[in-house]
This record gives structure tokens, C-alpha cells and sequence, in this order.
């Protein structure tokens, strides 16, 4: 699956579980409770809907999340070195057990 785009989808509710998507581009998808158990390094979320998500035991390092609502969702036991979360709406979302060594997060609303 490397470097497929996925853009203007309707994903709500998917389970990828044991997928290999490093480098996929998630742009403007409704990824709303959707949840991941993959490796998604190098990957690319922008202007997505991603509500309610869940990542479990996931590979995010070096990702980047531009633009999305995470709000509501759950990071547990991720690789999350090296991620870039901008313009990003994290009001609510659960992380723990995860690894955020030289992880950028900047202009996302925590309310």
C-alpha cells in the first residue's frame, strides 16, 4: 500500500488491523472511529476527519497529521517519534504508553 493516496473517502468505522500502510496520504478522508492497528510511518493525514479513532500498537513515527479532528480519540502503545501534528483539534483524545521522542505538535486546540 505504500504511498496510495486515499482522498475524499467516506472510511468511518474501518478496522485496518496488522496493515502495512508506511507512507500512505489520508487527505481529506472521514476516518471517524475508525481504528488502526498498522504501521503508518511516513504517513500523511491531511484535512481528515478522524473523530473517535483509534490507533493501538501503531507505527506513526515520522507521520504527519496537518488540519484534522482527533477529538475523542485514543493513542495507546504507539510509536509516535518524529510526528508532526499541526492545525489539529486534540480536545479530548487519550494518549499513553507511547513514544513521542522528537514529535512536533503546534497549533492544536487541547480544550
Amino acid at each position: 500500500m505504500n504511498n496510495d493516496p486515499f482522498g475524499d473517502r467516506d472510511m468511518r468505522g474501518e478496522t485496518f488491523r496488522k496493515a502495512n500502510m508506511e507512507g500512505c496520504r489520508f487527505d481529506s478522508v472521514n476516518l471517524s472511529g475508525a481504528s488502526f492497528w498498522a504501521v503508518l510511518e511516513n504517513a500523511r493525514f491531511g484535512d481528515c476527519n478522524m473523530a473517535g479513532v483509534s490507533f493501538d500498537d501503531v507505527n506513526l513515527s515520522n507521520a504527519t497529521v496537518e488540519n484534522a479532528n482527533l477529538s475523542g480519540g485514543s493513542i495507546t502503545n504507539a510509536n509516535l517519534s518524529g510526528l508532526t501534528i499541526s492545525a489539529a483539534n486534540l480536545t479530548g483524545i487519550s494518549i499513553s504508553h507511547a513514544d513521542m521522542q522528537g514529535a512536533s505538535i503546534s497549533g492544536v486546540d487541547l480544550k
